[in-house]
């Protein structure tokens, strides 16, 4: 049977103007001395789901560029790069080449090879910069304070003898749509099991070799981070009891988890993590899961 990708194309393309309008209108808002980490975060996940419908359709070019501005983005975002306007500068003109590619794919029209080198290597010297000296402050010294007690190692998941580590992934009340395109989505990770939770809520069971990361990327797109509930559990051969982990909202989906505060549990209890509130992620077709 011949599958109509034209449908899926046309999806891809309307997601993504949708995308790089948000996009332009954060970028415009920022105040580049005090900017808004949610609004940053928010133009990170724009790139990165622009990026992953591109990959899905083969579109290189669209995926060079896209991930040349989330690889800066995402150093600023993490505070590792201050905010400047030479950088909010070069984001409008990625969003206008990318504009430009998107047509190109999608009518047929000219693209100017020029500017997309052009822009790539603006991207990628700015990437490579360091905080500028200015953006740095002395403060006065902080007050001790106790460091929070790790998570004791026993609570890391533990694999079985396939290597794969037993995730039980509870949702939000979304939609059937979205259920449906999560479990097709997760269960290319490993295998996957369905239940039906009180309040119309459903959790998944995913037995896999992949990290928490990978999960929470693709959820992301479906559904707001912060309302996400993941547990590791036990291997069979195991009576250590699972740890509960909350996506972190400085990073919602895409990085490390950085927790707020950590809680030493004894084996009967669950040692729960606990992040600020994460920022709505941007929707996204569910046909066009980041890969």
């Amino acid at each position: 049977m011949t599958i109509d990708m034209s449908q899926f194309y046309q999806v891809f393309f309307d997601e993504a103007d949708e995308l790089l309008a948000e996009m332009e209108k954060l970028l415009l808002a920022l105040d580049v001395s005090a900017p808004d980490n949610e609004d940053l975060n928010a133009i990170f996940r724009a790139a990165h789901s622009i990026k992953g419908g591109a990959a899905t359709f083969a579109f290189n070019d669209i995926t060079e560029v896209t991930h040349m501005l989330e690889s800066l983005l995402d150093r600023i975002r993490k505070g590792e790069m201050a905010l400047t306007a030479e950088q909010v500068d070069a984001f409008l003109v990625a969003k206008d080449v990318l504009t430009m590619q998107m047509d190109g794919h999608h009518h047929g029209s000219s693209v100017d090879q020029n500017a997309v080198d052009s822009i790539c290597q603006r991207l990628k010297a700015l990437s490579q910069d360091t905080v500028p000296e200015a953006a740095a402050v002395v403060a006065d010294p902080a007050p001790a304070v106790a460091a929070p007690a790790a998570i004791p190692s026993a609570a890391a998941p533990l694999a079985d003898a396939d290597g794969n580590c037993r995730f039980r992934i509870e949702l939000p009340d979304v939609p059937q749509r979205d259920v449906d395109a999560l479990a097709a989505e997760l269960g290319l990770l490993g295998t996957i099991s369905q239940e039906s939770l009180a309040d119309k809520r459903v959790s998944f069971t995913l037995a896999t070799p992949e990290s928490q990361d990978s999960i929470v990327a693709i959820c992301s797109f479906v559904l707001d981070p912060d309302d996400l509930k993941i547990t590791y559990e036990a291997a069979p051969a195991a009576s250590q009891a699972g740890t509960e982990v909350k996506p972190s909202a400085e990073d919602p989906g895409y990085g490390i988890f950085e927790p707020e505060k950590a809680v030493t549990a004894s084996p009967a209890s669950t040692a729960t993590v606990e992040p600020a509130g994460a920022a709505p992620p941007q929707k996204i077709d569910q046909g066009l899961g980041d890969r």
